[in-house]
């Protein structure tokens, strides 16, 4: 079960067998390119469909989102 965005973005776009779904889901319209990473903040901003304000100019820092699991994500801080 994972917790940020572009991860469950990311799943979301995989073929399924078992599913009814024939179209697969898009993350974004523009997903911006994986090997030109931003200067600053998260590296996902670009491609998150949650990026908020904070995410283009401050990198988050990883916090325990429960027992055993972490994740970098200013979600992570909002919920």
């Amino acid at each position: 079960s994972p917790f940020h965005p572009y991860t469950i973005g990311l799943l979301n776009c995989r073929p399924r067998k078992s599913t009814q779904e024939t179209k697969l889901k898009r993350l974004t319209e523009i997903p911006g390119s994986a090997s030109e990473l931003p200067n600053q903040g998260c590296s996902f901003h670009p491609r998150c469909p949650s990026a908020l304000d904070q995410c283009k100019t401050q990198k988050p820092v990883l916090g325990s989102i429960s027992p055993g699991r972490l994740a970098s994500c200013w979600l992570n801080e909002t919920e």
